[in-house]
This record gives C-alpha cells, sequence and structure tokens, in this order.
C-alpha cells in the first residue's frame, strides 16, 4: 500500500487543536496508514480525532479539512485495517461531530471564499463514495463503517 504523503508545511496555517505538537497530524496520518491489527487502528482512528478535534466534545478544527482530503486520497490504496481507521474517523467527523464554534467557517483552500467547514468536509468525503462503496463490497473490516459513512454523506 502506498503512503499518503506527510502533512505539508502549508497546513501549518490551519487551525488546531492547542494541544498539537508540530507533528501530532503527520504522526496521526502515519499511524492509520500503518495500522495492521484492530487494535493499532482503534488507536490510529483516536490519534486522528485528538489531532484534528476535541473528542470529548465532539468538535473538530479547520486541520480537519485537509486531513479528511488526505485520508480520502489514500483510502483506495490502504490495507484493510488502515482503511478502518479512516473510515471510523471520517464517520465521526461527518456524522456526530460539529465544528468548534469559532471554526464554522473557513477560506476555501480553491477560491479563498469564506465556506461552511462542516459542509466542505461532507462534500470533500462524498468525493469518496466510488471507493466506499467498493469498500462496503470487499466485505472487511472496515465495510460496516463504509455502509455508515454512505449513508451519513447522502
Amino acid at each position: 500500500a502506498s503512503q499518503p504523503t506527510q502533512v505539508s508545511a502549508a497546513h501549518i496555517s490551519f487551525a488546531q487543536p492547542s494541544w498539537n505538537t508540530p507533528t501530532s497530524v503527520s504522526e496521526a496520518i502515519t499511524r492509520t496508514f500503518a495500522s495492521a491489527s484492530q487494535a493499532q487502528a482503534v488507536a490510529a482512528h483516536e490519534a486522528i480525532l485528538n489531532a484534528v478535534a476535541n473528542n470529548h466534545a465532539g468538535t473538530y478544527y479547520h486541520i480537519a479539512l485537509p486531513v479528511v482530503a488526505e485520508l480520502c486520497q489514500a483510502l483506495p490504496s490502504a490495507s484493510p485495517w488502515a482503511q478502518f481507521a479512516a473510515v471510523e474517523a471520517l464517520v465521526d467527523l461527518c456524522g456526530s461531530f460539529e465544528p468548534e464554534p469559532e471554526h464554522a467557517i473557513i477560506n476555501s483552500p480553491t477560491s479563498g471564499l469564506p465556506i461552511a467547514l462542516r459542509e466542505a468536509l461532507v462534500a470533500q468525503v462524498a468525493l469518496s463514495r466510488p471507493t466506499l462503496s467498493t469498500i462496503v463490497g470487499a466485505g472487511g473490516p472496515a465495510a460496516a463503517s463504509a455502509t455508515s459513512l454512505l449513508a451519513v454523506i447522502e
């Protein structure tokens, strides 16, 4: 499986949790795509949420948008347990989580215009519908989560 690129220096400009270190995001992404067991996948899922969100409050920061893009981009070539970790994080972020109140609007990475963070996040994940359908059809560890995610992004 190919490894996603590390979070670039450009991502530093995105608002993120105050507890993050300079490597929190890249380590969480690396951990996700290195997952080779259920235990590693569960830990990676938690690492992603802690790097982009306040897991206890169920809120996320602007950094969630580029991280979600990287997770989605790497999904097709990821191992089954890496897919599980990534899809579980995406289910939480698109389903029960909301943006931090002061982070509900973000400037679009493409147009520079203000957009709703939640809508941008769900739209990014929606681009992965074909991959998610393939994951469901494969019946692996992420199949049930991918089914849930497809329902959430409808």
